[in-house]
């Protein structure tokens, strides 16, 4: 079974002011740090970048978005459509907390549909686990993730955290700062 690890960095990084991915958390680049969470588990990691997007990370393949800016949904669908495989999982490249544990429980749970974490007794977007859906047709403009959700039969896997830091996602710099701190924790 081909499984493909994306990591989802097209964004405007609007509310951060310049490029997020790039950001140090702790002296590393938010997006090197997700993409060093993956590497254990495949030597094969996708990016979803804007177009024209020349960020590289040790030979990983890049998709363009050619619906830039229209949301992480389309980025998803564009990997979707480029590379076949049997699942594909998502990763936010400014959600520096996700863990081992979190990637293993997406690559060993099975489910054919859509597969997502809940925290705190809500249903998160990202990682999300995507199997055997047709996507032709979907709109994906200005949709958000969990539209999926409406769309498809999914499973959502309870994640028992205390805070659910392992969702955290960095939009803005005192979010990043806050990061810094939890980091440190």
């Amino acid at each position: 079974m081909k499984t493909v690890f994306c990591i989802l960095a097209g964004g405007r990084s609007r509310r951060f002011k310049k490029d997020k991915r790039l950001a140090k958390l702790n002296g590393k680049p938010l997006i090197e740090v997700v993409y060093d969470k993956l590497s254990k588990f495949s030597e094969n990691i996708v990016i979803s970048a804007k177009k024209d997007d020349y960020i590289s990370m040790n030979g990983a393949t890049i998709v363009e978005d050619r619906k830039p800016f229209t949301g992480p949904l389309c980025g998803m669908f564009e990997v979707m459509k480029s590379i076949e495989a049997d699942r594909y999982l998502f990763f936010a490249a400014d959600m520096p907390f996700i863990t081992e544990a979190m990637i293993e429980t997406l690559i060993e749970e099975e489910s054919n549909t859509v597969l997502l974490f809940k925290c705190g007794g809500k249903i998160k977007p990202l990682p999300i686990a995507i199997g055997n859906i047709k996507i032709d047709g979907i709109e994906c403009e200005n949709r958000r993730i969990l539209h999926l959700t409406e769309l498809f039969k999914y499973k959502a896997l309870d994640w028992h955290s205390l805070d659910c830091r392992e969702f955290f996602n960095i939009n803005t710099q005192e979010e990043l700062e806050l990061a810094e701190l939890l980091n440190r924790k």
